[in-house]
């Protein structure tokens, strides 16, 4: 998307952004191009980056990088109850629960008060990414 989310998506020099996590992991292997991602933890507020290749994850920082994934189920639906939210973000829960976190302490904290989330390293993330959605698409 075009509209500003806390989680930044550069692509062929283009600054873009995702509605969630999960979609920033799984977007380059959807676009077959390298992504830049950055985000911010939303419990520490430091600084995530990760580089994000077509076939996985090339570079984390901080290394102790988790992101949690809304179970059951791993699709994002992300629509807006009214015109004015275009311009804050989603309306789904799924999508504003997919976060980058700096350790995964930080996200235990978080977790408590988010049942139904489960935390995945990015390269679990972009290898539950391929199986689902990636490689899909790729022999479709």
């Amino acid at each position: 998307t075009l509209i500003p989310t806390r989680h930044k998506f550069t692509v062929n020099n283009q600054q873009l952004y995702t509605w969630c996590a999960l979609d920033a992991v799984f977007m380059p292997g959807l676009l077959g191009d390298v992504a830049q991602v950055s985000s911010t933890c939303p419990i520490t507020n430091y600084p995530i980056s990760l580089t994000i290749s077509p076939t996985g994850i090339e570079a984390v920082e901080p290394a102790t990088t988790v992101l949690s994934i809304t179970i059951p189920g791993i699709s994002c639906r992300c629509e807006d109850d009214e015109p004015t939210k275009a311009k804050t973000g989603p309306k789904s829960d799924g999508c504003s629960q997919m976060l980058f976190f700096a350790s995964e302490q930080a996200a235990n904290q978080w977790l408590n008060s988010h049942p139904g989330v489960a935390l995945f390293s990015p390269e679990e993330a972009y290898q539950l990414a391929n199986a689902n959605w990636i490689s899909r698409q790729r022999t479709a």
